[in-house]
């Protein structure tokens, strides 16, 4: 009798890649920058991430629309083509319009450390009630970053007969 031996190849899914950014600004205390990005490398590794590279920027004012500058925005646009990453993590809190200009201009999807630690904690709540309270606490930090993200919905008016004035945005 002849026995088949089976090679079981074992994959493992890769983790998505990310680069990292961080930023030191003066007059504002906060740890010193290297010892921040080794944190966030921490966090994004728990959060199943794999850093793949790192970009700092040392900022004096921070620019409303993009949180980093200009010249840095197009740094990321080279890392990005040249990384291929699935997401860029900021090691500050971004504000909603930052997170979106980020996004619309890298074409990449774009986190900051709050939403890191949230992911991790999703990631280990186990109980019914962790789950639900980490749910209700990423709802609560997306809700104003899901502001005018549809575009098509616009006011639109109702059909003949109708006196609502049809879908709004949020």
């Amino acid at each position: 009798m002849k026995t088949k031996a089976l090679n079981y190849i074992k994959t493992h899914p890769s983790k998505p890649k990310a680069i990292l950014v961080g930023v030191s600004m003066p007059g504002i205390p906060s740890p010193p920058t290297e010892n921040s990005l080794e944190e966030l490398e921490g966090l994004a590794t728990t959060a199943q991430y794999k850093p793949i590279a790192t970009l700092t920027q040392h900022l004096t004012n921070i620019n409303p629309k993009t949180f980093v500058g200009s010249g840095k925005v197009e740094e990321l646009k080279l890392a990005i083509k040249h990384h291929n990453p699935e997401a860029v993590i900021f090691d500050e809190e971004l504000s909603p319009r930052q997170n979106r200009e980020l996004e619309n201009i890298l074409k990449c999807r774009v986190m900051d450390r709050p939403w890191v630690i949230l992911e991790i904690f999703s990631n280990h709540a186990r109980t019914r009630e962790a789950k639900t309270q980490v749910e209700l606490a990423r709802m609560k930090y997306a809700l104003p970053r899901l502001t005018r993200m549809w575009g098509h919905l616009s006011r639109q008016r109702g059909g003949i007969g109708m006196k609502d004035v049809g879908e709004t945005q949020i």
